[in-house]
């Protein structure tokens, strides 16, 4: 999709079926599984297959604005410029993993526990709060 974000019903509903397929498939999937229960353990709080305008993350944190997607073994793609933008547009920050890396995983499981909440972080960067502007 071209578009940044969905904006009419038929979109709307276009992404919000893709979620649900994308859940489906996550649920069996093996990775997602360990992902999910490391995070269980940890205590983070974070959603599965978030959507955010077209994208969707493996997992979202609305409290930390911090998506951690999953990297299939073998995937060398660079996606500094994409997570970038969604940094500096929005505030977000993208953390990619590895499957089944459990070093990783810990560490990135950490740094999103200790990252402010994400209104924190766009006041820092001057954007407007989302919902209700807790910072």
């Amino acid at each position: 999709m071209s578009l940044e974000w969905p904006m009419t019903k038929t979109e709307a509903a276009e992404i919000k079926q893709q979620k649900t397929m994308a859940l489906a498939g996550a649920l069996q999937h093996p990775a997602h599984q360990w992902m999910t229960q490391k995070l269980r353990l940890s205590g983070l709080r974070m959603n599965p297959q978030a959507a955010w305008g077209w994208r969707l993350f493996d997992f979202w944190s609305a409290e930390k604005g911090v998506a951690i997607d999953l990297i299939e073994p073998g995937d060398t793609t660079d996606y500094t410029d994409v997570d970038l933008k969604e940094l500096f547009r929005s505030g977000i920050l993208i953390r990619r993993l590895h499957h089944y890396d459990n070093n990783e995983a810990d560490y990135l499981i950490q740094m999103t526990k200790e990252e402010p909440c994400w209104n924190a972080r766009r006041a820092q960067m001057g954007l407007k709060p989302i919902g209700s502007g807790k910072v």
